[in-house]
């Protein structure tokens, strides 16, 4: 569709720039307490606790880039996303900008690129010297979806459902 174009949240992971569609993006954080659950399904680092709600820590270091140890930068924040009424934190080693991104410059595969992201991008965006990775929030969900059970040590509220 000629005209129509796309608000997104660039971000970089490694060497790597990613973006969610900004109607995503609920918050930006600077710190979380993440809690690490016992044999946690590929992809969820743990939960944290905001707003009185439990929410899924999710690993994009090992989804996206296939990493299982992750160097993180001084500055690294946390977006918390939503899909589907459920939010997610993700931990990201930068924000770039919004970058407004007409329809017709997104890059799609016929036979996708070998990258550990592919599941979870919706298209490319070249840009100046380097591709970004339009993430797709709802494809990371369905991956990760697992019941999260509640830990003992959560606040009271969140425990009981207040």
């Amino acid at each position: 569709m000629a005209g129509v174009s796309l608000l997104v949240l660039g971000w970089r992971l490694g060497a790597q720039a990613f973006g969610f569609d900004i109607r995503s993006v609920v918050h930006i954080e600077e710190d979380l307490s993440v809690h690490r659950l016992p044999r946690p399904r590929r992809g969820v680092a743990g939960i944290t606790y905001y707003q009185d709600s439990v929410i899924p820590v999710l690993d994009l270091p090992v989804l996206l880039l296939n990493e299982s140890e992750h160097k993180w930068p001084p500055g690294a924040v946390y977006l918390l996303v939503e899909c589907a009424r459920q939010q997610y934190a993700c931990r990201v080693d930068a924000i770039l900008r919004v970058f407004t991104v007409p329809s017709d410059h997104l890059m799609l595969w016929e036979v996708p690129p070998d990258h550990p992201a592919v599941p979870f991008v919706r298209a490319l965006w070249p840009r100046e010297q380097e591709m970004l990775w339009l993430t797709d929030i709802r494809r990371i969900a369905r991956h990760v979806q697992a019941p999260l059970s509640t830990p003992a040590h959560a606040p009271r509220s969140v425990r009981q459902g207040v």
